[in-house]
């Protein structure tokens, strides 16, 4: 709207880790019914139940931020980009 052109993302293509991602995210959505935007805000008016949506969330979200500084330490000791 302020800009004479938009911004292009570069594009990577699918791959397993996109596609990966975008199950693991639906099928979470789908089993609990619940996007994880909006169930954190749920967290107001139904603790309990979204509550046992929120905590495996952010227990994933950790061991994914683990994992991934993982991988990128050996691969930096390894000499490889990821």
């Amino acid at each position: 709207m302020f800009t004479d052109a938009f911004a292009v993302l570069p594009r990577h293509g699918i791959n397993l880790r996109l596609v990966g991602g975008a199950a693991m995210f639906g099928l979470g959505w789908g089993l609990m019914g619940l996007c994880p935007g909006p169930a954190v805000a749920d967290l107001v008016l139904h603790p309990g139940p979204v509550g046992l949506f929120i905590v495996p969330m952010i227990i994933g979200i950790w061991g994914y931020r683990l994992f991934n500084k993982a991988k990128s330490a050996a691969a930096a000791r390894v000499g490889v980009s990821v």
